[in-house]
C-alpha cells in the first residue's frame, strides 16, 4: 500500500489586498522575494528524483519557502523530504491531466498567463534592485522577533502633504479629540466612521518606516508626523498585547525572519523604483468609460464578499462586456489602455480598489502593464528563473485540474456528515484554561519566584509584588481564559493540569511564570468544528483522488533524495536573495 504525504501544497501567489492605507506594496508577495543564481553546468543540483521526475534545488527552494510561510509546522529535514515527495507526486498527477489536454483549457491558461506576467515583473524588480538592498543584521533579526510577538491597537490621521498634517497636529494640541478629527478628515469612509481605528497591527503589517515609528510608542501615546509612500500619518496606540509562546526561537525561525526582512526591504525599494518608472508618465483617464465599466461591475460586486470574490471573477470572465472591450479607458504617454486590458487585470487588483471611482484601480492596472512591458523589453521572458517558475505554475494548475476532474461527489452535505460520523472521536472535547502570569526581567528571577510558589508562597501575592505587567498585577496576574483551539499556547495550556506552573517562559518582554487555573472541558458545538471537519473531509477526499491517479508502480521509498542539497536549501545566502 503506497503512502501519500499530507502536506497541503501552496498554490500560485495571488494579489493580497492591502491591509490598511499605510501599506503600499501589497501586490508584491509578502511571503518572499527569492533571487537565485543561475546554475552552472549542464545539470542543476537536485533535491529529489523518481525516474524522469527531477526536483531541482532552486525549484524546491521557491516552493518550499512559500509553503513554509503559511504553515505552523517547524522546519525539519523530515518535513523537507515530505515536501519534495509531494512535489514529485504533484508532477506525476499533473502529467496525467496534461496527457488529456487539461493544461490547455481556458481555466488553466488564463491564470497561468497572469502568473507569467507577475513572474516577469517580480524578476525584473529582483534583478534591478538586488544590489541596493542591505542584508539584515543579527540585531535587526532579534528586534523583529520581539515585535513578532507584540500587536498594537492603532488609530491614525492621514494627510497628503506635510502642511496638512501639521494643521491636524495643531488641532490635536488644541484639544480636538483624535477620533473626531479622524472621522472628519480621513478620505476612506469606513476608516473615518471607525474614528481612524486600524485594528490590531503586528510586525509586517505596515511599511518599515511606519512600523519603526509605531513600535516606539507606549500605550496612549501619539506619534510625531510619519511619512510613508502614501503620504503623512499621525498614529495613536490605544492598546498593546503580547503573545506568549513556549520554547525558544529556532534557527529555522531566524532564517524565516531574515528572508522576510529582505523581502520587505525589496518591497520598499520596488515602490520607490515604480514611482520613477511609472508615476511620472502623463496619464489621461476617460472617466465616462470607467463609469460604464462600473455600471457593469456593480451588480456582480454587490454581494461578493472576500470569500465569494473568486466566484465573482469567474462570472465576469464568463460574461465580459465584449461590446465595450475596445474602448479606450486611458492613455499613458500617448499609449492606449483599453477596457479589455482592464478586465484582464481584474484578478490581480486588490478587491478594495473596486469602487464607483475606478481611477485608483486603473492606475494599479496601468502600473503592472508598464512594468510587464519593461520586463519583456529587457528579455526577462527568457530568464531561467521566470521559465522555471512558469513551469512549476503550469504543473500546479494541471495538478488541481486533474484532481477536480476526478471529483465524483454528488451530495457534498451528506458526504461531510458521513465523514464526521466516522471520525467523530478526533473532534473531542474543548479545553478552556484560566491563565495567570508573573512577568519579570531576568530568567534567574523567574526561577526563584517559581520555586517560592512551589514552596507555598501565594501566586497572586507574588504577582502583585513582582510582576512587571501593570495591567494584570492587581488581578493577581490573571491574563484571561484561553482555548486550545486559539493558538499553540492554548494547546500547551490544555495539556497542563489545573494548578501547574510553567517557568521560565521567554517572551519579548522578559521571562514569565505561568500558572494554569481552572479548566473547563466541554463537547464542541457543530458550528465550532464545522470548518475543521470540512477541511479534513476535503483533504481526505483529495488524498483518495491522488491515490487513484498515481502510477500503479509508484513507490515513495524508491525516491532518491539528495540529502546535502535538501539540508542546504535556503541556507546558503550567497545563492538566495
Amino acid at each position: 500500500m503506497m503512502r501519500l504525504t499530507t502536506i497541503p501544497m501552496v498554490g500560485m501567489m495571488k494579489t493580497v489586498p492591502i491591509l490598511s492605507k499605510i501599506r503600499f506594496a501589497g501586490w508584491i508577495s509578502a511571503a518572499c522575494m527569492l533571487v537565485l543564481a543561475a546554475c552552472q553546468g549542464e545539470r542543476p543540483p537536485l533535491v529529489a528524483e523518481w525516474r524522469e521526475i527531477k526536483i531541482t534545488q532552486s525549484d524546491f527552494e521557491r516552493s518550499y519557502f512559500q509553503y513554509w510561510q503559511t504553515t505552523s509546522a517547524p522546519d525539519s529535514p523530515a518535513l523537507r523530504r515530505q515536501f519534495a515527495q509531494q512535489m514529485i507526486e504533484q508532477e506525476l498527477i499533473a502529467h496525467v491531466g496534461m496527457a488529456k489536454g487539461l493544461h490547455q483549457t481556458a481555466e488553466v491558461q488564463r491564470p497561468l498567463q497572469r502568473d507569467f506576467r507577475r513572474f516577469l515583473r517580480r524578476r525584473y524588480l529582483e534583478v534591478t534592485l538586488k544590489d541596493t538592498i542591505a542584508a539584515p543584521t543579527a540585531a535587526e533579526i532579534a528586534v523583529a522577533r520581539q515585535r513578532q510577538n507584540t500587536q498594537l491597537r492603532v488609530r491614525q490621521l492621514f494627510a497628503r502633504s506635510e502642511e496638512e498634517m501639521q494643521s491636524l497636529r495643531q488641532q490635536l494640541q488644541q484639544g480636538v479629540p483624535f477620533e473626531a478629527l479622524a472621522a472628519a478628515t480621513l478620505p476612506d469612509s469606513a476608516l473615518a466612521a471607525a474614528g481612524g481605528d486600524l485594528g490590531w497591527l503586528g510586525w509586517g503589517d505596515t511599511d518599515l518606516p511606519v512600523e519603526e515609528a509605531l513600535y516606539q510608542l507606549e500605550r496612549g501615546e501619539i506619534s510625531p508626523p510619519v511619512q510613508s509612500l502614501m503620504g503623512w500619518h499621525v498614529f495613536r496606540v490605544d492598546s498593546i498585547r503580547t503573545t506568549l509562546r513556549f520554547g525558544e526561537v529556532t534557527p529555522w525561525e531566524r532564517e524565516d525572519l531574515y528572508q522576510r526582512l529582505l523581502s520587505r526591504r525589496l518591497d520598499m525599494a520596488a515602490a520607490r523604483h515604480l514611482r520613477e518608472l511609472v508615476w511620472n508618465k502623463p496619464l489621461v483617464v476617460n472617466m465616462a468609460v470607467l463609469g460604464r465599466v462600473w455600471e457593469y461591475l456593480a451588480p456582480i460586486l454587490q454581494h461578493s464578499t472576500q470569500p465569494r470574490w473568486p466566484q465573482a471573477l469567474q462570472e465576469i470572465e464568463r460574461k465580459p462586456p465584449l461590446d465595450s472591450f475596445q474602448e479606450i479607458a486611458a492613455t499613458v504617454a500617448g499609449e492606449p489602455f483599453t477596457v479589455q486590458e482592464f478586465f484582464e487585470a481584474l484578478p490581480e487588483l486588490p478587491r478594495h480598489l473596486l469602487q464607483p471611482n475606478l481611477k485608483k484601480a486603473l492606475e494599479v492596472a496601468l502600473r503592472d502593464k508598464i512594468l510587464t512591458t519593461t520586463a519583456q523589453a529587457g528579455g526577462f521572458a527568457n530568464d531561467p528563473v521566470v521559465r522555471e517558475k512558469a513551469r512549476r505554475a503550469e504543473l500546479q494548475y494541471a495538478y488541481h485540474a486533474t484532481l477536480a476532474a476526478q471529483d465524483s461527489v454528488t451530495d457534498a452535505a451528506a458526504a461531510l456528515h458521513e465523514f464526521y460520523a466516522k471520525h467523530r472521536a478526533r473532534y473531542g472535547e474543548r479545553v478552556e484554561s484560566e491563565v495567570y502570569e508573573i512577568l519579570v526581567a531576568q530568567r534567574d528571577s523567574a526561577l526563584a519566584i517559581a520555586k517560592a510558589i512551589q514552596a507555598g508562597s501565594d501566586f497572586g501575592e507574588m504577582a502583585r509584588r513582582y510582576s512587571r505587567r501593570a495591567a494584570t498585577r492587581e488581578r493577581g496576574g490573571f491574563l484571561g481564559v484561553i482555548s486550545d483551539q486559539e493558538s499553540a499556547f492554548g494547546q500547551q495550556a490544555a495539556r497542563l493540569q489545573s494548578g501547574n506552573l510553567y517557568a521560565p517562559l521567554a517572551t519579548a518582554e522578559g521571562y514569565s511564570i505561568i500558572r494554569i487555573g481552572r479548566q473547563n472541558r466541554r463537547a464542541p458545538k457543530w458550528e465550532e468544528i464545522e470548518a475543521r471537519v470540512r477541511e479534513d473531509w476535503q483533504r481526505s477526499a483529495w488524498q483518495s483522488r491522488q491515490q487513484s491517479l498515481l502510477p500503479a508502480d509508484y513507490r515513495p521509498e524508491a525516491i532518491k533524495f539528495y540529502e546535502e542539497n535538501l539540508t542546504q536549501a535556503l541556507r546558503q545566502r550567497g545563492t538566495v536573495f
